[in-house]
């Protein structure tokens, strides 16, 4: 009995490290693309929707669209994917993983960007 606990419990280990280094490098790759982008977007004409957040998670699109003087229209331009990366940055760091630097300043500004 003791031996197959072992066994599981070195494969449990194993597939820990790996989802970790999954995420780890997923995150390191798709942070900055995702920082990259800018913060408003402009819709054209008059085409902007207005989508709750709360409702949505999988939609970039928040709250109400701003309108100008000249009839362009503004978007929060704020991917999903962000709020995520800023959840698991926290968790992972509670757990005791190190966490990629830029992950880790997004999730001691949490209160900023979310």
């Amino acid at each position: 009995v003791k031996q197959i606990y072992l066994k599981v419990a070195k494969k449990l280990k194993e597939y820990g490290d790996q989802k970790y280094n999954q995420w780890r490098e997923e995150t390191k790759q798709l942070l900055p693309l995702l920082l990259k982008n800018t913060l408003l977007k402009v819709v054209p004409g008059g085409s902007a929707t207005h989508v709750n957040p709360e409702a949505s998670e999988e939609s970039s699109v928040a709250e109400e669209p701003v309108t100008t003087n000249k009839n362009v229209h503004f978007i929060v331009n704020f991917d999903p994917k962000l709020r995520e990366i800023i959840l698991e940055a926290k968790h992972m760091e509670k757990l005791g993983f190190p966490v990629p630097e830029t992950a880790r300043y997004m999730a001691l500004l949490e209160d900023k960007y979310l």
